[in-house]
């Protein structure tokens, strides 16, 4: 938040020539799942606006609303009962960081989850201090695909619409069915909260609880797709109405998903949701983003004669060598650990390399890891 979101949310008041002590309005804040990574930034904005608020200082924004799905109220738990049994084990400022140090047998995604319980819950404490909306495009339930409605569009206003594609409810009720069955399978034994959260973190819980929205403005979109699974997201875009099972999905700008972790996507992903331009949110830590998935893109790119020759552009938010840095320190720690069969190879594993080799085929493509802000303008 402080080096990056909040010098940006300035510029834009400024840019908009508003008084150096009004508030900068931010019609909707959007926590896409439950994630430390995803939800630690927007806690730290929440603040900055509640800190205002105590000491009488002018608000830096308004907010006009909230979404969010905390992952207590995704699987039906009471909160205060997960939040009390983690806090007791890791602290109640708990990081992803302090969980493993605790548990190192958990994934890193388990480990997020758990930091992400009471993070969740202030975050509806701050919402409801700031008398902000939650989820009221939702009547206040959980943001998601209306199974009765996928295709509902909602009037953002300014010519913004988004169409939500996920998750969707019957995923969710999948979830909560998983959970409960769990819960009474366990509920004699000493197994305690970290590890009812640990046996969902990697195969559902963030994958099943990112809100992906699909958003059009003066005839262009984006697709925005958290942390969520590529099969689940074409579902979702299915439902909606966005793709068929012989038209591809076709967007402007598409984040890839889970920071261009090859856990989330296949090659089919990137042939049945196709962009012009893809942004890579990942600095190198835990792979991401991983070499696979950009293989991936290309060879799909590839095996389609109509984007054979087309132009596209691929966008890292931290430079090349940077990421390479720090996916090699991963990967040594990985190989150090017996998770990895062989030692890191520049060429074999390191992106640098990738793009240097793809730079000599006949693809099309732009590269953009320039340190810093960087705006991808759609010609009208």
């Amino acid at each position: 938040y402080w080096p990056t979101l909040a010098p940006r949310l300035q510029e834009l008041k400024a840019a908009r020539k508003l008084p150096e002590k009004g508030a900068l309005p931010v019609d909707l804040v959007i926590v896409s799942h439950i994630d430390d990574d995803h939800i630690g930034g927007i806690l730290e904005l929440m603040d900055d606006i509640a800190e205002a608020k105590d000491t009488r200082a002018p608000l830096p924004y308004r907010v006009g609303g909230v979404w969010h799905n905390s992952f207590d109220e995704v699987i039906g738990t009471t909160p205060e009962v997960l939040e009390a049994s983690i806090s007791a084990r890791f602290g109640a400022a708990s990081t992803a960081e302090a969980v493993l140090a605790r548990r190192p047998e958990l994934s890193h995604d388990a480990a997020m989850i758990l930091a992400s319980v009471a993070q969740g819950r202030r975050l509806r404490d701050a919402v409801r201090k700031l008398r902000t909306p939650l989820n009221s495009a939702f009547n206040g339930k959980h943001a998601m695909l209306d199974g009765a409605d996928p295709k509902r569009t909602i009037d953002m206003g300014d010519g913004l619409e988004f169409v939500v594609v996920g998750p969707m409810q019957v995923q969710l009720q999948k979830l909560r069915k998983k959970h409960d069955a769990w819960l009474k399978k366990n509920k004699k034994s000493r197994k305690d909260a970290e590890a009812t959260l640990a046996a969902f973190a990697d195969g559902s819980a963030p994958n099943l609880s990112s809100i992906v929205i699909h958003a059009t403005c003066a005839g262009k979109s984006m697709l925005l797709t958290g942390d969520a699974r590529g099969d689940f997201i074409e579902e979702g875009l299915l439902a909606a109405g966005l793709m068929t099972r012989k038209k591809p999905y076709v967007t402007d700008v598409l984040k890839v998903p889970h920071h261009g972790s090859d856990n989330n996507v296949t090659e089919g992903f990137f042939q049945n949701v196709q962009a012009t331009h893809y942004v890579f949110s990942g600095n190198g830590e835990h792979g991401n983003p991983e070499r696979t998935t950009l293989e991936m893109l290309f060879a799909a790119r590839e095996s389609l004669e109509p984007l054979r020759d087309e132009k596209f552009s691929i966008h890292l938010t931290y430079p090349i060598d940077q990421i390479d840095r720090s996916r090699k320190a991963e990967w040594d720690k990985q190989f150090a650990r017996g998770r990895k069969t062989r030692k890191w190879d520049s060429q074999k594993d390191g992106l640098e390399a990738f793009f240097d080799e793809a730079s000599d085929s006949a693809m099309k493509y732009e590269l953009n890891d320039a340190p810093g802000r960087v705006e991808i303008t759609l010609a009208k």
